[in-house]
């Protein structure tokens, strides 16, 4: 097992076995604390009250209703524009279920450090959170 110390992952998911599955892998595997929101509001409270290390982020974050209030796009954008209380530079890494090309081409071109695809293998983003997390 990894450790990482005193690092913090907040996964953003709205759909609930997608995020247990995310919480599950990083949490059993890195020794890192996670923390959970289920859409783009509670992640804006997290990111602006806690010491994120890294956020797993899906881009598709419909609220209760199911209306899109902050989509993961607009919350990467809000990160990146230095509006949020969070280093603007936070590694970031997608995950989403939605194949859509350029979604993926603007998150990339926002700096995100990994574009992942559901069902998400355990390896595949343990290797990824440890690259982030580790600087491999």
């Amino acid at each position: 097992m990894v450790m990482h110390g005193e690092k913090t992952v907040l996964v953003v998911e709205d759909e609930g076995f997608s995020r247990r599955h995310v919480v599950t892998i990083v949490g059993k595997t890195s020794g890192c604390s996670v923390l959970e929101a289920v859409d783009g509001s509670q992640a804006l409270h997290l990111l602006s009250s806690e010491s994120i290390d890294l956020m797993i982020l899906d881009l598709h974050l419909p609220d209760a209703a199911g209306v899109e209030l902050v989509s993961g796009l607009d919350l990467l954008h809000q990160l990146r524009a230095g509006d949020l209380t969070a280093p603007a530079d936070l590694p970031v890494i997608v995950v989403t279920g939605t194949e859509d090309v350029v979604a993926e081409r603007i998150a990339r071109a926002m700096g995100v450090h990994s574009f992942l695809y559901k069902p998400v293998k355990a390896d595949t983003l343990r290797q990824a959170v440890a690259m982030v997390l580790d600087g491999a």
